[in-house]
């Protein structure tokens, strides 16, 4: 019996051995690994996952180590049946979901990633990492304000977590609440010092927030950023800075500047932004033919992209090349037969040929995609203005008036329209009210003064071309309805200024009718990565 326990003991100290032993090697291989992925060498940290498989290829832990290496290599198909593998074994493993949400974000599969991230929330509510995930999928349907709470949750949870702060600004930023995407920048580079992701995205939200001296101030501190790094990097941070840089000039009226900024970042790299904002600047100077070119290279780098022809519509109408505008917006079309602004240049174009009728319903297609699209009803506006039908016009535009207070061209038009009409009180009233929203004030002055001059009240009429004057003095149009008028009061004039004024008027509607419809291309995405999301081990 003795001899039975010493051999029992002998036989528990051994399997005690073999287990310790088994059990160090797997914590050396754990570390082992860590320390491979922390270092981003992700070929070695592969090796050492895949003996772990190879030792236990049940174990769920191994597997989504390996799974995770897999992602960081950018090898998510891989991964993905893996992770599979661990959900079959084990459907509420917490890090598989999370990785395979990752995975499936970066196969740019969004609505399953959401799916599968909102699971794992549901396993794991107080995970940061999650809470981070879940916002940056967010973002990337475009739900900002839910981004901005699932980021909130994860710095709730950890008040210093970088990635939380780095995702809000994010998130911040396109929601155009510039002054929230600053702070939450600042506290992020107050943790991680000196990323430029987050300076170029902190120099875009100065900018756009009209704070220039600010950004002006931060594209300078991301060249010095460059400056201290070393090979590609360095190439890359000061492409982003020369990129803020034209943007910022741009902003600033300085084309020909942009233009020079812009042929320097040429010189390191080349991308979808680059080319757009060659294309919009060259627009703005004149230069149709080369924005024509700056287009065609963006198509060329994204075939799949709708844009590019947009623009190209409003060149080629400026150089009256009609059949070339024609052939881009059928291009857009086809391109995105729902996107309102392919429309809406298609639309254009008829309305360029006096084909308002089809033109407005064109636009009314676009407004049928997107309601809330400004420029859509606008340009309905002028095409029932064009098409003579005065009444219509009055009454489409006093049914979305309220919608959008902060468009002038609908109470010009309207104040168009009752011209028309010959109600000069009502014109009056809505080129005042076209004149409040800060744009194209002079055009205002001037038609209220037309319409004073019109009903022989010359001394309102000659107050209204002075306050035109008064902003802009050498406005030759204005001059003369001035002098006209100062002839009237002399008995001079008495039948020319009809035919003048009524030209005049025409030549003035055609050019705030281009304007309208010809966009720009808005804000622009900075030259950055999408935001960090973060992979779990286990272990």
């Amino acid at each position: 019996m003795k001899l039975f326990l010493q051999r029992m003991k002998f036989i528990i100290c051994l399997l005690l051995t073999i287990v310790l032993i088994t059990f160090s090697t797997c914590s050396n291989d754990i570390t082992v690994f860590n320390t491979q992925i922390q270092r981003a060498d992700y070929a070695k940290a592969l090796e050492i996952a895949e003996k772990m498989v190879q030792k236990q290829p049940d174990d769920v832990d191994s597997l989504n180590r390996k799974a995770l290496v897999l992602i960081h290599l950018e090898r998510e198909q891989e991964a993905l049946p893996i992770l599979d593998t661990v959900l079959s074994i084990d459907p509420d493993n917490d890090d598989a979901l999370n990785n395979k949400s990752w995975a499936l974000y970066n196969l740019e599969q969004y609505e399953q990633s959401y799916d599968i991230i909102t699971r794992a929330l549901e396993i794991e509510p107080n995970s940061d990492i999650e809470h981070i995930n879940h916002g940056n999928v967010l973002l990337e349907m475009g739900r900002y304000t839910d981004a901005v709470e699932a980021y909130s949750k994860a710095i709730e949870i950890n008040p210093s977590s970088d990635f939380g702060l780095y995702g809000l600004g994010c998130a911040f930023y396109w929601l155009d609440d510039y002054e929230q995407a600053i702070r939450q920048f600042n506290e992020y580079l107050k943790i991680v010092a000196g990323d430029a992701d987050a300076i170029t995205f902190l120099g875009y939200s100065y900018l756009y927030s009209g704070q220039m001296e600010e950004a002006l101030k931060w594209i300078e501190i991301l060249k010095k950023v460059a400056d201290n790094r070393k090979g590609g990097l360095s190439s890359d941070i000061l492409f982003n800075a020369l990129m803020l840089q034209a943007e910022y000039e741009k902003i600033d009226g300085k084309y020909e500047q942009a233009l020079q900024t812009l042929s320097e970042a040429e010189k390191i790299d080349t991308d979808e932004t680059l080319y757009s904002m060659l294309g919009e600047i060259h627009y703005n100077l004149g230069n149709y033919t080369q924005s024509i070119r700056a287009y065609d290279a963006l198509s060329e780098l994204s075939p799949d992209l709708a844009y590019p022809n947009i623009q190209n519509v409003y060149n080629y109408l400026a150089l009256e090349n009609i059949q070339a505008a024609s052939d881009a917006a059928t291009k857009a079309l086809e391109l995105d037969p729902v996107n309102e602004e392919s429309l809406n240049a298609m639309g254009n174009i008829y309305g360029w040929e006096t084909q308002y009728r089809k033109a407005y319903d064109y636009f009314q297609q676009a407004v049928a995609i997107n309601p809330d699209y400004a420029t859509g009803h606008v340009n309905s506006l002028w095409a029932l203005y064009g098409s003579g039908l005065y009444k219509k016009s009055v009454e489409y535009g006093e049914s979305i008036a309220d919608r959008f207070p902060d468009e002038p061209d609908i109470y010009g038009y309207l104040g168009d329209s009752w011209s028309k009409l010959q109600e000069i009180d009502k014109a009056v009233e809505n080129y005042k009210k076209a004149r409040e929203c800060g744009l194209s004030t002079v055009y205002y002055d001037y038609a209220i003064a037309m319409e004073y001059f019109i009903d022989q009240q010359y001394d309102l009429a000659e107050a209204s071309v002075d306050a035109a004057l008064l902003a802009e003095p050498d406005n030759e149009v204005c001059l003369q309805l001035k002098q006209e008028i100062q002839g009237l009061r002399k008995n001079r004039y008495p039948i020319v200024w009809l035919i003048l004024l009524s030209r005049i008027t025409c030549m003035l509607l055609k050019s705030r009718t281009l304007t309208q419809s010809s966009r720009n291309s808005g804000k622009k995405t900075p030259h950055i990565l999408k935001p960090v999301r973060l992979l779990k081990a286990s272990g």
